[in-house]
């Protein structure tokens, strides 16, 4: 019996390191935080790119703006500059030097250079100049000091510390095809160019602007010869520019008209996004503000709350420590007010149960007489134990025979016309092996003992209310995702033993996922043919309640499979489990007329199906077959599966209904058969999880191989399931296994008649 020792009054108070006093503060405050720093970037963010798409409309307005500028004056002496060279004086005084030509060639060039600070130059055919003239801002750097070729150009130049254009138009000769007879040239400074002063009153300060010629590698900022835009500023066009120092620029080009000049004008990143920074400064100014408000306002509510719920935890302490005459106060009619009310009755209840129990050690040699019967029910669960595990073992190879029996006499019934001599042998067959099937369940249900107290319940209200004890009892590093079926049918079962079931099965998947995971719980309405239920024991045709609990555990690989149903088996380490929980489970699904089924791959979680008969289906009728009538095909499918038994009866299926069947056991033999089979094969149908490969990855490599082709996947795990977890994506082609006849005959031919999608 355990000493009860009263509290001291110089006992020390427990360590208020756990105090909600201040966690509940900081975890309020530390959530305020987060929402507020999250909304604060994003509306940083959000402010950053709207400028910098503004910035970046900017840069092209001032291109743009700038060019059209330039353009027409441009384009004016361009033409000028043609018609001179056209001018048959032009040409005469390259011919001829008099007196009459010379006079009528320099008023020519004084004409074009007087308004403007330019030298214009003819030059003969041999490079010697002819005749010159400049205008009146004309400086001394800008007389010529070479012959240019005698072709038309455009192009920058640098001399004597003055940036220049150079544009040359050479003079026709007499007749097309001649040589030209000389060229015209004209010099002119880019200091006259108003750019900057324009660019400043478009964007403002700090924006560069240089000027270009096409297929010319020399660029100017006006006022020196530059490196050219680190772009190909060849096309109009805006450009967001990220520099290895950190120096993040937003430029564009702009075209000057029908000429060979390019504009380009950029400006510092760091100069559009300023506004954002001071924007962010200041909401985080007001951010910091509401926190700290927040911290006083919770710290305040806290105080109101833990005041109290303090006063109930030193009670309890003291209760504890064997003074059961303490009392909380209890003044209040808010929930604290009816806690502490509670709390007084149950401590006034427990110290009538103390004094009870010094009576009960009176009777003490009564209850050994009883620790014997405890003994007695020792030897008999080892008894059920060797049982339960002959029992699990024999049903176990028995099934896997009937599930093959069963099968195959359904598809040969299939064949068999009524009146058929053999039909009745085949039924005979097919009875006795249900018969059979029967023995099993039986053997199965041996030691089942458990008095249940069924009604008609939703399913779903069961998992509701398991939710937040499930979240607790799995912890922290588990995610827990429901997906519940609202029209889902009602079941007649024992609400308390489904939840049992409901834990039983999330605790196994908790301990399949010690790195952590997500555990998925799914309700759904199904309906059982006769062929699913001749090949999975236990189960009965009509309309069920479909529970599905899968985790992204470990797995199980098929012989643990055949086992964990079994009484106190359990692959943990000696004194972590007692191989109680899935056998429970399984008794418990069993009582009420349920049945279950797992699926597992090693490394791939488990899924375990749970089905229920739905509530309006207590008086079955006869179940009919399927109707086939228009699955059959002749196209050519490849059948990649693992397990032979899914395997022998998908292709005995398809091939009965005119399918040509290429099967494969793994993804490396599917591949093999594809590399030989040089004929068009229509369609895929693939497990989902396969050693080695998966069927995601051979889907890949076959459709690399036979373009076009269609793929199904087949899996164990509920589609809701296999996508959450990430093996497939969301809207492919998808089967659940176990599939019926019918089921896989009308997938097949749904998706071999539906029209190739575009692209």
């Amino acid at each position: 019996m355990p000493v009860l020792r009263q509290r001291q009054h110089g006992d020390a108070p427990p360590s208020a390191r756990y105090s909600l006093r201040w966690r509940l503060p900081l975890l309020v405050s530390t959530l305020i935080a987060g929402v507020l720093a999250s909304f604060v970037w994003a509306a940083h963010r959000e402010v950053e790119q709207t400028l910098i798409a503004a910035g970046t409309e900017r840069a092209q307005a001032a291109a743009d703006q700038l060019a059209s500028r330039l353009a027409e004056p441009t384009r004016q002496r361009l033409d000028a500059l043609q018609r001179l060279a056209a001018d048959p004086v032009v040409a005469r005084r390259l011919r001829a030097s008099d007196r009459q030509a010379d006079l009528a060639m320099r008023q020519r060039l004084v004409a074009m250079a007087d308004a403007e600070a330019e030298v214009v130059t003819l030059w003969s055919a041999d490079g010697r100049p002819v005749v010159s003239a400049s205008g009146p801002g004309a400086t001394d750097a800008l007389m010529p000091d070479r012959a240019p070729p005698l072709e038309r150009l455009v192009r920058l130049r640098q001399a004597h510390g003055v940036i220049f254009s150079e544009t040359v138009e050479p003079v026709p000769g007499r007749q097309d095809g001649s040589p030209p007879l000389g060229a015209v040239a004209v010099l002119r400074p880019l200091s006259a160019t108003p750019a900057p002063d324009i660019l400043n009153q478009l964007v403002g300060d700090g924006a560069s602007v240089l000027l270009g010629v096409v297929g010319d590698e020399v660029w100017t900022d006006l006022k020196s010869l530059v490196a050219p835009p680190p772009v190909a500023a060849v096309e109009p066009g805006r450009y967001l520019l990220d520099a290895s120092d950190g120096d993040a620029r937003i430029g564009a080009v702009g075209i000057v008209g029908d000429t060979p000049w390019r504009v380009w004008v950029e400006f510092p990143r760091a100069l559009v996004v300023a506004p954002a920074s001071m924007f962010l400064t200041r909401i985080l100014i007001v951010a910091g503000v509401l926190v700290w408000a927040a911290v006083i306002l919770v710290a305040l509510v806290a105080a109101q709350v833990t005041g109290p719920l303090g006063e109930l935890t030193e009670a309890a302490e003291r209760i504890a420590a064997g003074d059961y005459t303490q009392r909380v106060s209890s003044h209040t009619r808010d929930e604290i007010g009816r806690l502490g009310r509670v709390f007084n009755a149950m401590s006034q209840q427990i110290a009538g149960a103390q004094q009870r129990l010094l009576q009960d050690l009176q009777a003490r040699t009564e209850m050994e007489a009883h620790r014997r019967s405890l003994e007695d029910q020792l030897v008999q669960s080892r008894k059920m134990e060797a049982v339960g595990r002959l029992a699990g073992g024999v049903a176990h190879d028995f099934n896997n025979l009937l599930t093959a029996i069963l099968g195959y006499s359904n598809l040969v019934l299939e064949e068999l016309e009524p009146g058929h001599p053999a039909r009745a042998d085949v039924e005979h067959m097919r009875r006795a092996g249900e018969s059979a099937a029967a023995l099993t369940r039986q053997l199965l249900a041996f030691s089942r003992k458990q008095v249940l107290q069924p009604q008609v319940l939703d399913l779903n209200q069961v998992v509701r209310r398991t939710q937040g004890l499930l979240q607790r009892l799995i912890g922290e590093h588990i995610a827990l995702a429901t997906s519940l079926d609202p029209l889902l049918d009602t079941v007649n079962a024992d609400p308390g033993q489904l939840e049992q079931v409901i834990l039983n099965l999330a605790l196994n998947a908790r301990d399949a996922m010690f790195g952590g995971g997500t555990l998925s719980i799914e309700t759904a309405n199904v309906v059982l043919d006769e062929a699913f239920a001749s090949r999975h024991e236990g189960a009965t045709p009509g309309a069920h309640v479909m529970l599905a609990v899968s985790d992204t555990g470990v797995g199980m690989d098929d012989e643990t499979q055949t086992r964990i149903f079994e009484p106190f088996f359990t692959t943990k380490r000696r004194g972590e489990g007692t191989g109680l929980g899935l056998s429970t489970v399984y008794g418990i699904v069993k009582q009420s007329g349920g049945s279950i089924w797992v699926y597992s791959e090693p490394g791939h979680g488990t899924t375990f199906r749970v089905y229920f008969p739905s509530a309006a289906q207590v008086e079955r009728p006869p179940v009919t077959a399927p109707q086939t009538d228009g699955l059959a095909g002749s196209e050519t499918i490849l059948l990649a599966e693992d397990q032979p038994e899914v395997r022998s009866i998908a292709c005995a299926v398809l091939r009965r209904y005119g399918y040509t069947v290429l099967e494969a056991g793994d993804g490396g033999e599917a591949l093999a058969i594809v590399g030989r089979h040089r004929q068009k094969i229509h369609l895929l149908l693939s497990d989902v999880v396969m050693p080695s490969m998966s069927g995601p990855e051979l889907a890949r490599l076959v459709q690399a191989e036979q373009p076009g082709i269609r793929v199904l996947y087949a899996s164990g795990y509920t589609d809701d399931a296999i996508v959450r977890h990430g093996v497939l994506d969301p809207g492919v082609a998808f089967l659940q296994k176990p599939f019926t006849p019918s089921a896989l005959l009308r997938k097949i031919r749904e998706m071999l008649d539906a029209p190739i999608a575009a692209g």
